[in-house]
């Protein structure tokens, strides 16, 4: 509260606004969780149960109890084992039993209880689901299991590569074009294919649309991050940020309410696609970035917004120009760029860091279906995780700042991945519960990277860059869907190990990045170079900065 108060009526304006928007992302990225849901699936041998019970009745003129039904469906279907030991009956396989089998099964007068998990395994025809009533989903309409399971995370990795195009072209079309029209821009592409992506007709479409997806679902949330980051002051960017975090947690809890009620995946498409409509009059509320304007040379279109934030706060603010703003283009500062080792292996750490983010954040979504009780509330308290990791990040990085809030979490995640698998022999209960907090400290981890990014580099590249660190964040989305079909449903070990013990290790090496809390934004390539002197500071103690660059700050810090 004490932060609001400090900030003036148009950086709470805007701070609402950019939450409201974060609100329906959770629609389009949570959405695979609803396509693909998979109940409890087998081989569909009715039609042979259904031939062995007649010939039964014809026999003896009585049909078969319930324990003699068990025994058919044993002699019909396999057992398997997993890799921890557990025996279920094979949902993919069915034993090659021939006629003269079946007959001498229905006609024995006492059916067989010995030998019977024995013989040639096929792959099925048909499956069945036990879905609820009224629901279907897209893994059951493309028949994404079994011989064709590979579809499942190919939806997945393609979901993701729609993301790191998305983040690249974002970032080129923002530091261009402004902050503001890649926001509006991917914003429609991602309501405009969620709404197409419900009239599917087959795979191939259904693949191409969620790639479209992917791309609208990205390009607007950093944007939003861009604007809030670069129109408040360095004192309240964490606060921003945090807004539109929890506006995004919010819509993460609001998203199984949707799905409850529409259970069938095309309406629910359908419906969260047309709400983009809202958004509209949107264009007319957010002003583009007066820091971008200014970093570009459109003094006098940033000179109009400070009038309006003058006017809304009843205070006169004014902003100085970045040094040489319109004689560097964006191809000469990024050859200066990447002749400064340090820039380049600062923006290789933080590339590293978003793709474990990204990994582990994307890993535990996609597995939410598998975990044990009511998906829906288990995607409400995931839901419920996102918005207490956000409280619990915003306080964690105004007191401990950036780094040390990074490590400590996402190391605490690694540990929490790598015992996942053992815990799971003992209760499925426990993993849920444990798998929560793994959300909850990846989560807080994924904020920091959010925030920190774009103070690591100098304004006109700011969006490019933390879209390659973006882009490259996606890599490890990827690799989330095939984690999850590598361990074929979690009972693997190594997924687990390798993705935990990569986690802790590049999480480690977070702390040679520079420290960026409450520090001013570096306008060009050597101030963003001068942070090299703010790498180590404690946990605990509050950064202070002594530069003229403060005085440059954003303006809604001078009056």
């Amino acid at each position: 509260m004490e932060v609001w108060k400090q900030m003036g009526k148009y950086e709470r304006r805007l701070c609402v606004l950019l939450a409201v928007t974060s609100f329906t992302n959770p629609f389009s990225v949570l959405s695979l969780l609803f396509f693909h849901y998979t109940p409890n699936y087998h081989c569909d041998v009715t039609n042979i149960e259904r031939s062995v019970e007649i010939m039964h009745s014809e026999k003896f003129n009585r049909s078969y109890n319930l324990s003699e039904k068990v025994s058919l469906r044993e002699f019909l279907i396999p057992e398997e084992t997993s890799l921890l030991g557990k025996i279920s009956q094979s949902r993919c396989f069915v034993f090659n039993r021939t006629r003269q089998e079946l007959r001498e099964f229905a006609e024995s007068a006492e059916t067989m209880q010995t030998n019977n998990n024995t013989g040639e395994k096929i792959p099925c025809n048909f499956v069945e689901f036990h879905y609820e009533k009224d629901t279907t989903s897209a893994a059951q309409e493309f028949g994404m299991v079994c011989g064709n399971a590979w579809k499942k995370p190919m939806v997945g990795v393609n979901y993701m590569i729609g993301k790191f195009v998305g983040t690249a072209l974002s970032g080129w079309i923002s530091d261009k074009f402004g902050r503001k029209v890649a926001f509006f821009l991917f914003t429609f592409v991602q309501f405009a294919a969620a709404c197409v992506i419900s009239f599917s007709a087959n795979f191939e479409m259904y693949l191409a649309l969620v790639f479209c997806m992917g791309i609208g679902s990205v390009g607007n949330y950093a944007a939003a991050i861009m604007l809030g980051s670069e129109t408040v002051g360095k004192q309240h960017r964490n606060f921003i940020c945090s807004g539109i975090s929890v506006g995004y947690a919010f819509g993460y809890m609001f998203v199984p309410a949707i799905a409850y009620f529409l259970q069938q995946w095309r309406r629910y498409t359908l419906a969260t696609g047309l709400v983009g409509v809202i958004y509209i009059p949107f264009y007319w509320f957010i002003d583009e970035s007066p820091r971008w304007l200014n970093a570009v040379g459109k003094t006098k279109k940033a000179e109009k917004i400070l009038e309006k934030i003058s006017k809304y706060n009843g205070r006169k603010i004014e902003m100085q120009k970045a040094e040489e703003p319109e004689t560097k283009s964006t191809l000469k500062m990024w050859l200066e760029f990447l002749k400064s080792p340090s820039l380049m292996f600062r923006l290789l750490l933080t590339c590293s860091s978003w793709v474990i983010c990204n990994m582990t954040y994307y890993a535990i979504l996609f597995d939410t279906n598998s975990l044990t009780g009511s998906r829906f509330l288990n995607c409400f308290y995931a839901g419920v995780v996102e918005l207490l990791a956000y409280i619990v990040s915003f306080a964690t990085v105004e007191r401990g700042g950036r780094k040390n809030t990074y490590i400590g979490f996402m190391v605490a995640a690694g540990l929490a991945i790598i015992v996942t698998p053992f815990i799971k022999l003992w209760s499925e209960v426990a993993v849920t519960i444990l798998t929560m907090l793994s959300k909850l400290c990846v989560t807080v981890g994924y904020y920091v990277v959010y925030i920190s990014t774009p103070e690591l580099f100098p304004t006109a590249l700011r969006h490019t860059t933390m879209s390659v660190a973006s882009a490259c964040g996606r890599f490890g989305g990827m690799l989330a869907p095939l984690i999850i079909f590598s361990g074929k449903n979690g009972d693997s070990y190594i997924p687990y190990l390798a993705s935990g013990i990569l986690t802790i290790i590049v999480s480690l090496l977070y702390i040679l990045l520079p420290n960026t809390h409450n520090a001013p934004l570096p306008d060009s390539v050597p101030e963003a170079v001068q942070m090299e002197n703010r790498k180590f500071c404690c946990f605990g103690k509050k950064l202070e900065i002594e530069s003229k660059l403060a005085e440059e700050e954003i303006p809604m810090t001078k009056v």
